[in-house]
């Protein structure tokens, strides 16, 4: 009878080891289709596609990959924001000293950068490009993230699931198993098959 009990134990964690295999493969899927890993759908074999759903929205976190993506989203945006105030410059006064028919005068110039003319439109047009390739980045990144934490912490919980189920049953039936072994073989009624 207690071979039959490890037996159903020994089934029991490998149905424990196919759900989460199913549940790992269920996040890798929605991780392709690029949606959130909670993302309320239920998976159908068909070739009609269903409504969209909403897709939920993540947490912040501070994890140091993110962090250096959002930084360089932040510089870029800033870079952006400096092309753009370039676009209009400020006009450059300088004192200075002059001769005027041979006699030494104070002299006041001034001096207009190019971007006036040509709207810093180059500059502008290459910082907004960039920013938009850092906020890409940065959602990639992030999306990236979302879905290995969700893998990770299905993982955690398949293994937490596992080790409460070893400890909880199948280390005591062995345990058990092995003192009835010592017993049976101190009487000598030992049977080895």
């Amino acid at each position: 009878a207690r071979a039959f009990r490890l037996e159903r134990t020994t089934r029991g964690h490998e149905l424990a080891a196919a759900t989460a295999a199913v549940a790992r493969g269920r996040l890798e899927l929605l991780a392709l289709l690029g949606l959130h890993p909670e993302a309320p759908i239920e998976l159908l074999p068909t070739l009609e596609l269903p409504p969209a759903a909403v897709e939920a929205g993540a947490e912040g976190t501070d994890v140091p990959s993110l962090q250096q993506l959002q930084l360089a989203h932040t510089t870029s945006e800033r870079a952006l924001q400096l092309a753009i105030r370039r676009q209009w410059p400020d006009l450059v006064l300088s004192p200075g000293f002059g001769e005027e028919d041979a006699q030494p005068r104070a002299a006041l110039g001034f001096s207009v950068p190019l971007p006036l003319f040509s709207g810093n439109d180059e500059a502008i047009a290459k910082a907004r490009a960039e920013r938009d390739l850092a906020a890409e980045a940065l959602r990639c990144g992030h999306e990236q993230f979302v879905q290995e934490l969700a893998l990770a912490q299905q993982q955690e919980r398949a293994a937490s699931e596992q080790r409460e189920r070893l400890t909880r049953e199948l280390l005591p039936m062995a345990a058990q198993q092995v003192e009835d072994g010592r017993r049976l073989a101190e009487l000598g009624q030992l049977d080895t098959l």
